[in-house]
């Protein structure tokens, strides 16, 4: 699905807002309110970031890094797959998302937890380019 949006649009939805709108919608069935977050499979045997996302997906430039190359994020609903009864799947082509920080509590304005906040980086298996290896991937969920 292409991705279309207005001159000078910005995709920034808070937390809460990824959660209610977005995943809530998704996981139900719903429609989504905007076709900036898309379907990819992240994991497993063709799960390497450099072959499941292209330059066509709906990328944000968020700033740069300290060697002069753009930093972007994007959006994704994937399926996860559990391992046993807290453990999730992370492997992915020729690596691991592994866990970056600790979980990160989501609440509404009410304060209840609708929702934790993951960060994980894509750490290769082997050895690769360092520009190669620049992948970092936040989950939100319930």
């Amino acid at each position: 699905m292409a991705f279309s949006s207005r001159v000078g649009y910005r995709f920034m939805p808070t937390h809460q807002q990824v959660i209610v709108l977005y995943l809530q919608a998704k996981a139900n069935g719903l429609t989504v309110p905007s076709n900036a977050i898309i379907d990819k499979y992240v994991y497993g045997k063709n799960g390497t970031p450099w072959f499941v996302f292209s330059e066509n997906d709906p990328w944000e430039v968020v700033g740069e890094c300290e060697v002069s190359v753009l930093k972007k994020e994007i959006f994704v609903f994937t399926k996860l797959t559990k391992l046993g009864k807290c453990n999730i799947e992370r492997t992915a082509g020729c690596g691991t998302w592994g866990g970056k920080s600790k979980p990160k509590y989501i609440k509404n304005c009410n304060g209840e937890v609708i929702g934790i906040k993951k960060s994980f980086t894509f750490k290769v298996n082997g050895d690769l380019k360092p520009e190669e290896m620049n992948m970092v991937h936040m989950e939100n969920g319930h």
